[in-house]
This record gives C-alpha cells, structure tokens and sequence, in this order.
C-alpha cells in the first residue's frame, strides 16, 4: 500500500495577509480544511494510507515534519501565496530528481490555473524548501511544496475559500493518478426472491482476493452445517 503525507502548511494564526474577515481566512486554517477534503477524497475511492503532519486545525507546524514519515511514496506541504494584493497564479516548487513529481506538479499547476482562471507559474527548485529537503533525505519517493493560489488578492482569495471542495478533489485525483493508486473494490450481493442473500463478490482489481458468501441464516447450526459443506 503506498503512503501519502498531507502537510498542510502554517499554525492556525498565520494569517499572511489573507484577504477578507472569518475563521477560515487565515493561510494555516484554509490549508488545514483543504488537506483534510484532499484526504476524505481519495480515502473514499482509493487503497491508501494518508499521514497528515497536523492533526487539528489548531496544532502548529511540526519543526523537521518534513522527516516526520520517512520513506513515503508523497510528500504534498499544501499552501497559498501572498505577495501584494494583486498578483495571481499557482506553482509548485518540486524536490529535484524525481521525474515523476515534476510530472504531477506540472499537471497540478495546469489545473489550479484552469480552475482559478490565473497565470501557470510553473514549476520551482523545491530543494530550496526546507520541508522538501528533509523529505527527501528521509526517503520520501515524491516531494514538493504547492501554493495555490494567492490568499491576499481579492480574486483568489474568494475562490479558494467558495471551492475548498472542488479544489481538493482535483486535487486528489490527480495525485491518485499520478500515483497509481488502487480503487477501493466493489462489492456486489445478490438477494434471492425471500431477502436472503445468495452470493456476495467482490470485484477485485490490483489483486485483491475475491469473497463468497452463501447464503444468509437466522440459526447458527445452519449456517455451520453450510459452512461444513462448503469446506
């Protein structure tokens, strides 16, 4: 199972200039909220395990949590930008080395300037982040830091806190894609004419094992006396 650590990016505080009033315009509130829908996302439809660096919307940034989990197959600091209440656009500063991450950040920044209808700026040298560095020394496969979007201009700001969800989820499904991530299988079960359930499979991709079920007993001995004859 591949591992994915959500890193959402500053303290509960940290406003930086985040445009407008409310609980959620604050940079560390807003990335906190959009790392969990990321992670709801991608849970509800893949074979994952999802690590987050914060576990409450009021914990501070973990100094070093770019080493918290070593040896993942992500490492995803999520955040939003500020510069002067004008500029717009989103980027990705990428770990270098990893073709791969370059890939999916690439593909991420095409979307967030889609969706937000700001410039693409495009991918940086994240090794100059510190997180990005200590990800990668731990072994972190894939490693980047995303600013989507800048919190201090009027635009980007109403936009990201209106479409937390719609973001997020492009936002998951692209990093499932890029990483390969399995489907949750589906289970079927059929029903005869009296309600008792005859069979129950499941469609098992990426090799999961497919189950059986049959029939459906309200006394135990009867159900024994099944499994006795299936066995």
């Amino acid at each position: 199972m591949k591992t994915i650590v959500l890193d959402p990016g500053h303290g509960p505080d940290d406003d930086r200039g985040f445009y407008g009033d409310g609980e959620e315009r604050t940079e560390g509130v807003n990335n906190f909220l959009t790392c969990l829908e990321i992670k709801k996302y991608i849970e509800e439809r893949y074979v994952v395990d999802i690590k987050m660096t914060r576990q409450k919307v009021t914990d501070n940034p973990w100094p070093g949590r770019g080493s918290m989990f070593p040896n993942v197959d992500l490492f995803y600091s999520r955040h939003t930008n500020a510069y002067n209440g004008v500029v717009r656009g989103s980027e990705v500063f990428v770990g270098t080395g990893s073709p791969a991450a370059s890939k999916l950040a690439f593909d991420l920044c095409v979307k967030m300037a889609e969706l937000f209808g700001h410039n693409n700026r495009g991918l940086l040298n994240g090794d100059i982040m510190a997180v990005v560095r200590e990800a990668k020394e731990t072994g972190t496969k894939m490693a980047m830091l995303a600013e989507f979007g800048f919190h201090d201009t009027k635009l980007d700001a109403d936009y990201m806190i209106a479409n937390r969800k719609l973001i997020a989820a492009w936002e998951g499904e692209l990093i499932a894609k890029h990483l390969d991530l399995p489907l949750i299988p589906k289970v079927t079960i059929v029903e005869d004419a009296a309600g008792q359930v005859q069979t129950t499979s499941v469609d098992a991709p990426y090799g999961y094992v497919f189950v059986t079920r049959s029939g459906s007993y309200k006394k135990r001995v009867n159900a024994e006396a099944q499994k006795a004859k299936l066995i």
